[in-house]
Formats: structure tokens, sequence, C-alpha cells
């Protein structure tokens, strides 16, 4: 059986440890180190151009560090690559699960802790190649304990990611699941969920108005929901065009 090449782009501000990461992934079989970058801006730009599978990001960068550049790379049109944080400080966990990075690598690196990285990012995409071959949803299980309660789509309101947890808002109930933000995006139809946020996927359908507030940033109200939904500044002129305003 073939195995799947990931290509990668590895940024870090040090170096040395840059090229010792790129040099432990180029010893996995079937991964390709397309690239590297000295800064986050830098590798927002090369994502651009090279498309990875995969970006490892360090956190402490100057200018742009890992988590503004990860949520710039995620806000990107088309398919996103996969994140993955490789930093010397473990403090920022909490932040880059956030942005649904699918690990957190810390200094100093091993070539085992590596391919066990590379082993969930492989895992990551097998299932992306699955997703065509989902039968389309009307009900979205979500487990309880020992049960799985079953929500109406129709009924879904939003969805939000919060300290690591993914919340499902849903006419006046409140689910807490085990789905991270990618998988819901991925399963649930693009026509009718909209991502306008890295914290928020809104169910469109159910948008009743659209602030402009006094900064220039966006906030959604939803029938039966009382919160305002902020709207990305980068992602402001999709969810406009989306809205037909």
């Amino acid at each position: 059986m073939r195995t799947l090449t990931i290509t990668v782009l590895v940024a870090d501000d040090n170096e040395a440890a840059r090229v010792f990461l790129a040099y432990l992934l180029r010893k996995i079989e079937g991964v390709e180190v397309v690239a590297e970058a000295a800064n986050g801006l830098q590798a927002v730009e090369l994502v651009k151009i090279l498309k990875p599978k995969v970006v490892f990001l360090d956190q402490e960068m100057p200018g742009m560090n890992g988590i503004m550049a990860a949520k710039e790379i995620l806000a990107l049109e088309g398919q996103v690559p996969l994140i993955v944080f490789a930093t010397g400080h473990e403090g920022y966990a909490i932040h880059a699960f956030a942005v649904q990075a699918v690990d957190y690598l810390v200094k100093p690196f091993t070539e085992e802790r590596v391919r066990e990285s590379i082993d969930r990012v492989r895992q990551w995409l097998e299932k992306d190649g699955e997703k065509d071959s989902y039968e389309p949803m009307n009900r979205l299980p979500i487990k309880e304990g020992k049960r799985t309660l079953f929500v109406n789509l129709e009924d879904i309101l939003a969805i939000e990611t919060q300290q690591g947890r993914t919340l499902i808002y849903a006419k006046g109930k409140q689910y807490k699941t085990g789905y991270s933000m990618r998988e819901l995006e991925e399963r649930l139809n693009p026509q009718v969920f909209l991502r306008v946020h890295n914290s928020f996927l809104v169910n469109k359908e159910k948008i009743i108005e659209v602030e402009q507030w006094g900064d220039g940033s966006l906030y959604l109200k939803l029938e039966d929901l009382n919160i305002d939904i902020p709207v990305s500044r980068s992602r402001a002129k999709e969810v406009k065009k989306r809205l037909g305003i």
C-alpha cells in the first residue's frame, strides 16, 4: 500500500531548531519538507504558494507569532493545512488548541515524538480523505455519557470552541461535544453553516441581524440565541458576500 505523502512547512526564527526539526521530519517515510520559514509572516505567504498539508509552527517569532500566523493560515480560502505547534514553551497549549492545532510539541524535539506527531497528522489526513464517502447528514449524533443524542441540523444555531471544548447551541439547549471545529466544519453542509470566526461556525439561515460597531467590527445576532457572535476581520468580506450584503 502506497504511503500518503505529507508535505510540510517548518516555521521557526531559530535557525538551528528549524533545521533540526526539518532533519527529523525528512527521516520519516512519506514526509516531504517543502520549505522553511524564519517568521510567521513568511510562513503565511509560503502556505499561499506551496499549499502544504501541514505546518509546524514555533510560537515566539518576531512580528507575527505562531498563534497569529495560525489564525491567518486558517482564514485562507480553500483547503488549509493542519497546524502543529513546535515550541519551547508549554504555556501556549490552550491557545494552540483553540485554533484547532492537531498537536503541540515542546523543545527539545526527539525523533520518537516527531514521528508520533506525524502519525497524528496522517490520521487526520486519512480522515479528511474519507469525508467524501460520508452520507448526507440530517442529524448530528452527540454522546452524553452512555447516551447518544441526535440533534436535527436545522435546529443548530451556532457552534463555538471555548477553552479547548466545542459547544453546540441548538434552540435553547447547549451541548458539550467531543467533536473538533474542523470535524464539524467538514461534516456540515457548507452552504448552510458558515465559518465567521476561528471560534464560531453559524447556521446562516438563523442570522436575523448584522450589526457594525463603531470600530468597524461586525457582530451577528441569531434567532433564539442571546449572544452577539463576532465576525473576524479576515472573514468579514466573505461573510458579507455569503449573506448578500
